[in-house]
């Protein structure tokens, strides 16, 4: 495997927390206070518009299946981790409320991923903090949730750091002690990767194809997620330098290439996903991180199974496990699926050659069409019963209405999965040319029972 960093630049990594954040006074660490500076992001960093749109128009055109990229696999790989899940766990063993984290995980990523318009002016007033007058509310805006969530990392370093707990310190694990740091920028730039390459696993998985600019533009929209989260700021690269300096072109910490940097995030993985099998060497092995991870694991899918209907509850484990690959599976005790679901991974797959003795395996397109309606659907009610419990703000989705599924959600009503309103990803081209209205996540409209037919009564005609 190609190696993007050595292991000990990711091991440095592992000591630097935010420390941008660390150099300020208490008093200063407050987003009225964040905004007034001038190197919020840092300087490899800079927004562009343009893919800022066009990154909003994928997630607009594909709102089911990227959502349900990260919460049936994203969400689940970062949780497999060696060292993350750790910290996950310790800090949920100080909050005893791992559902709050999914709450404020979905808050987030609707607020980051909203619409905008194909203007200058207002992708600047949804990414820049210097476009945001003094006073003025910007809690929905995604530049400003995401300098809410790097002031939580930094209360959630100090609140380990300074725990006695002995739970706590054996969550923690050697890796997250002194020197070390809990939420260091290895694991942050690993959690910010997953969700950005990930995303692009999934939909190949399901069909879907983006061109190299898309995948850009995705990726360019998270690279400004990272640069708020202060991943690769100007302080931590100057704190990295007498180890490693970043070289010019990266994006924080990912370099400039797409190629590259699915390198990278496959090596923090490697070093990261150890395999807990017996067949395995699991000699570095920390088993408390095992149980960290399973333990989200199975809060993530209890809130997926309250939206499901008693006979599809199955349904999320079912896809979640298809979409992990097998060391995933294992450390977070996923078990293997049924008849059904072993019965499309089995079906027969397309070899192409791309060089000289190299050829890829396409996944195959029946299956993947059923794998895409399931996980749609599971993403839908999902969507409903996430919305209710946690009262998330869609800014920027006025069309978006949980109201249309107040109900509770059972075998008696129709929902309609996303798959169903666009299937045919060949449209999509077109249809990113024209802004179009969200698909109805649900309706509550009952399915009509056929009229009785007396027996021996001929049938009607249709």
């Amino acid at each position: 495997m190609k190696r993007i960093l050595e292991p000990a630049v990711l091991t440095k990594l592992r000591t630097i927390g935010d420390a941008g954040l660390d150099q300020l006074p208490s008093a200063k660490r407050t987003v009225d206070e964040l905004r007034r500076r001038t190197d919020l992001l840092p300087q490899s960093v800079v927004p562009d518009p343009d893919k800022l749109f066009l990154a909003q128009c994928l997630y607009r055109d594909y709102t089911a299946e990227i959502s349900g990229a990260l919460l049936l696999a994203a969400l689940p790989q970062s949780y497999a981790t060696e060292y993350g899940a750790g910290v996950l766990g310790a800090h949920g063993q100080l909050t005893s409320n791992l559902t709050q984290r999914i709450g404020r995980t979905a808050q987030f990523l609707v607020t980051v991923l909203q619409q905008g318009e194909n203007t200058a002016d207002d992708q600047n007033r949804l990414w820049d903090w210097r476009c945001s007058k003094p006073g003025t509310d910007v809690t929905d805006l995604p530049w400003a949730r995401c300098v809410q969530l790097r002031l939580f990392h930094q209360n959630v370093r100090k609140t380990l750091v300074s725990s006695t707990d002995k739970a706590v310190k054996a969550l923690l694990g050697d890796e997250n002690k002194a020197p070390k740091t809990p939420l260091n920028q290895e694991d942050l730039l690993g959690m910010l990767l997953m969700f950005s390459f990930v995303v692009f696993e999934v939909l190949d998985r399901f069909g879907i194809c983006w061109t190299a600019d898309e995948q850009d533009a995705f990726l360019h929209l998270w690279d400004v997620v990272g640069g708020y989260l202060a991943i690769g700021s100007d302080a931590v690269r100057k704190e990295l330098k007498p180890t490693y300096e970043i070289p010019a072109g990266w994006q924080g910490l990912r370099p400039p290439t797409i190629d590259d940097s699915r390198c990278l995030v496959n090596q923090i993985r490697t070093r990261q996903w150890i395999d807990p099998t017996p067949q395995a060497n699991v000699s570095g092995i920390s088993w408390t991180s095992l149980r960290a991870g399973r333990e989200l694991t199975r809060a993530l899918l209890d809130e997926l199974q309250a939206g499901m209907p008693s006979l599809l509850k199955p349904v999320p484990i079912a896809v979640m496990r298809s979409l992990n690959p097998e060391v995933v599976r294992n450390r977070l005790n996923l078990g293997s699926n049924g008849v059904l679901m072993q019965s499309l991974s089995l079906m027969p797959k397309r070899r192409a050659r791309v060089a000289p003795f190299t050829s890829i395996e396409y996944p195959n397109k029946l299956a993947g069409r059923v794998l895409r309606s399931l996980a749609n659907d599971v993403t839908a009610r999902a969507s409903v019963h996430l919305g209710q419990k946690f009262e998330l703000r869609i800014a920027g989705a006025p069309d978006w209405e949980y109201g249309a599924a107040s109900a509770e959600v059972d075998e008696g009503i129709n929902v309609i999965p996303v798959s169903e309103v666009q299937l045919d990803t060949t449209q999509s081209t077109q249809a990113r040319s024209s802004p179009r209205r969200a698909p109805r996540v649900a309706s509550t409209e009952r399915r009509a029972s056929p009229p009785a037919r007396r027996r021996g009564a001929a049938p009607r005609s249709p």
